[in-house]
């Protein structure tokens, strides 16, 4: 965060490109020294001005999952289903956003729609993405079939 903020005074020197590169690094070092607001309230800026890049629309939702109150979960869900809605359907981004909204479900008590959610993802891809994102699909479903 200090590297970045040495750069602050000097922003009018940089061009768009590298402009949006320091601002995406500055709300990456905020949300790494805790300062998860601040690095939400960048992200948002960041995902009205560029949003078609869904690098920065999935580190906010990524950002926002890691909160645990139902307020912030509710939100990192929309900001998943955002994501989801703007990625080609099968790429690693779309599952992650697909695992993402299952296990916000999941979290919200929607285990059901959760289960859905998954078992549709499966019955469209059967590989879910890969083994690693499988597995991590297989035992969120799991869970949401435990009473």
């Amino acid at each position: 965060l200090r590297a970045i903020e040495l750069l602050a005074g000097r922003q009018g020197e940089l061009d768009a490109a590298q402009l949006r590169v320091y601002r995406t690094a500055r709300a990456e070092a905020l949300a790494a020294v805790g300062e998860v607001s601040q690095a939400v309230a960048l992200y948002d800026d960041l995902v009205k001005e560029f949003p078609q890049d869904g690098r920065i629309s999935e580190a906010r939702a990524k950002l926002l999952t890691e909160e645990d109150d139902p307020r912030a979960i509710r939100e990192a869900l929309a900001a998943w289903q955002q994501v989801e809605r703007k990625s080609r359907r099968g790429t690693d981004r779309w599952f992650r956003a697909r695992y993402a909204i299952a296990e916000g479900l999941f979290k919200l008590g929607q285990k059901e729609k959760a289960a859905k959610l998954i078992g549709l993802t499966k019955v469209l891809n059967p590989e879910l993405g890969g083994s690693q994102l499988k597995a991590q699909f297989e035992q969120l479903l799991a869970r949401c079939q435990q009473d």
